[in-house]
């Protein structure tokens, strides 16, 4: 590539996702790699810059961080990252079964290695802070069963419907911009009463695992 025969150490192409109109929520969200500053679906490094930076950490073992981990290498090292528009790879969403983003929750555990590695990058590019609204659906959740268990039916009720509240306006946010159709609207539903607590969870395992505190 042209960028890297002037002197570029690694080099991020474009990366097309075609979509339909009113896509998926999972659809949209695998779309996001067009708008991926460094993703490896499209990206090339010299060999001299794998060897500077070790490479791909092994410890990502699924698709997720693994491309921001290796940029973030190249960029503390000082490595040259180059854009090239000119190169561009049509990525097209793989089908998916109903419901794939509750199994996809597994992979928010590799955020606390990235931030191990990568603190202030981390913060910088990826996530200021922790995802509140999914703290506050699970401690309404928390105080409407305590409250139910101690007795307090009419503060169960108000951090029932908080959390109902809460889940509806997930939900919605998630169908702003995809499909209305029966099915989906069903499985944003279903999914955004779950994902919260899933994430929660995988998020928690991930600092325990890689042995850190991550937003």
């Amino acid at each position: 590539m042209h960028a890297l025969d002037h002197g570029a150490d690694a080099v991020s192409g474009l990366i097309v996702v075609p979509l339909p109109d009113r896509p998926t929520d999972y659809e949209l969200d695998a779309a996001g790699l067009a708008n991926a500053e460094f993703a490896t679906a499209n990206a090339f490094a010299t060999r001299a810059a794998l060897e500077r930076t070790g490479g791909f950490d092994a410890r990502f073992t699924s698709a997720w961080r693994e491309d921001s981990d290796l940029q973030f290498a190249l960029m503390r090292a000082g490595l040259k990252i180059a854009r090239a528009e000119d190169a561009m790879v049509l990525h097209p969403v793989r089908p998916a079964r109903w419901g794939v983003c509750i199994s996809q929750q597994k992979k928010s555990q590799f955020d606390a290695l990235l931030y191990k590695k990568h603190p202030a990058l981390f913060r910088e590019r990826i996530r200021r802070g922790p995802p509140l609204l999914y703290y506050a659906m699970l401690a309404a959740l928390a105080v409407a069963f305590v409250s139910l268990i101690a007795s307090a039916p009419r503060i169960a009720a108000i951090a029932a419907i908080a959390w109902i509240a809460m889940t509806l306006w997930f939900a919605a946010q998630r169908l702003k911009t995809t499909s209305r159709t029966p099915a989906h609207i069903a499985e944003m539903l279903w999914t955004s009463a779950i994902i919260p607590y899933l994430s929660i969870y995988w998020r928690i395992r991930g600092a325990f695992k890689f042995r850190v505190f991550c937003p």
